[in-house]
């Protein structure tokens, strides 16, 4: 069971999903892009054994530190998708069940280091095989314009991003790709009917 507080937290993640998700394919490992203010990583860590959050930004990534030191939260610092791929390999060469990444890496203003690119989500999603749950954060920043210039173009649309989810690792993916609340979900498409009944259940029931 997660906690009630927990659940209060404010995030992206549809925590109840991520639950399903996890049971059905034996998840045990998170990973996230982007720390923020650690609330995700912190819901996380009450649904995986383990959770790795990476945070480019050197005070973000301390206040990381700090924040998760003694816990099942691993900060790493780096810019994504660099420390992305050095953890993906790491991690795959321990463990052969499916994980799920939380990419958040994305600016929406101005970045707030010089010369690290604004959304680099494209690049973080291409090192992800296909076995992988994705999740990307802040649907409504690619399926609308809410950023002001000069950071607009440098996110991808819509369109591009199913791309990226559908041709990994220089393999053709066939993920079920779908949107949930504020974010944008590919999973597994063994789990495709599964999940559709959970959602249908969890909107519809009476």
């Amino acid at each position: 069971m997660i906690p009630e507080d927990i659940r209060d937290i404010p995030t992206g993640l549809p925590i109840d999903l991520l639950v399903e998700i996890r049971d059905l394919l034996g998840v045990t490992t998170f990973v996230e892009t982007g720390v923020g203010l650690g609330r995700s990583s912190t819901v996380a860590s009450h649904i995986f054994d383990v959770c790795y959050t990476i945070e480019a930004h050197e005070g973000r990534y301390q206040e990381a530190r700090e924040k998760f030191a003694g816990t099942n939260v691993h900060p790493v610092h780096g810019t994504s998708p660099e420390a992305l791929e050095a953890l993906v390999g790491l991690l795959e060469a321990r463990t052969d069940k499916p994980i799920v990444f939380f990419l958040d890496a994305h600016c929406f203003y101005r970045p707030q280091i010089e010369d690290v690119d604004p959304c680099p989500l494209v690049d973080e999603i291409a090192l992800l095989s296909c076995q992988h749950v994705v999740i990307v954060d802040d649907e409504s920043a690619f399926t609308s314009v809410p950023h002001p210039r000069p950071l607009r173009r440098a996110y991808p649309e819509l369109p591009e991003v199913v791309d990226a989810l559908r041709f990994r690792e220089e393999s053709i993916c066939d993920p079920f790709i779908f949107i949930e609340g504020k974010v944008i979900m590919a999973v597994p498409r063994t789990i495709q009917e599964a999940v559709e009944d959970f959602l249908h259940e969890r909107r519809y029931a009476k």
